[in-house]
């Protein structure tokens, strides 16, 4: 048998404090669980937007450059080869720049702005091809992701891109 008993308490930092404690019978043993809310979080202190956009992009652009020099040596493919190599080029100089940016706790929309229009011209590409041939390899593979990138660097838009840490984190 479990007796449960929940408080909440307002500490003076303005965070909301759950406590929750548990008195199991016949141990006469507590537990208690601290369950922290903040309470002044507004929509810019989310998790999601604290992801900056190089962390992605840098990946990205990488794939995007192996993926092309992968269907060049396979199938001979030099437009694989000079769209994979050269969209994942640009993607790369545009996350190095937004990193560097970053360091100086800058925001580089220059770099966020020639990734989306990257991401964007391979979704409408490769959509229009997987559309065509209804192949999954490669066109279904890189427009999907290419438009989760793409709506990924509008909302970075949206938002103001890259949000840096107060001094005291």
């Amino acid at each position: 048998m479990r007796k449960r008993r929940d408080m909440n308490v307002i500490t003076n930092k303005g965070k909301r404090q759950k406590v929750v404690s548990t008195k199991h019978h016949p141990q006469n043993s507590f537990e208690v669980i601290y369950i922290y809310f903040d309470c002044s979080k507004n929509l810019r202190d989310t998790q999601f937007i604290k992801m900056h956009d190089f962390c992605f992009t840098i990946p990205y652009g990488l794939i995007m450059a192996v993926g092309g020099l992968i269907g060049y040596l396979k199938r001979g493919s030099t437009a694989s080869l000079a769209g994979g190599l050269g969209t994942g080029s640009l993607l790369l100089l545009a996350g190095i720049v937004s990193l560097k940016a970053f360091e100086k706790r800058r925001n580089s929309f220059f770099a966020l702005i020639l990734e989306t229009c990257c991401a964007f011209t391979l979704t409408f590409v490769m959509g229009q091809r997987y559309m065509q041939t209804s192949k999954i390899m490669p066109a279904g593979i890189v427009a999907a992701i290419s438009a989760l990138m793409t709506g990924f660097y509008v909302y970075k838009i949206a938002t103001g891109g890259n949000h840096f840490p107060s001094k005291s984190e």
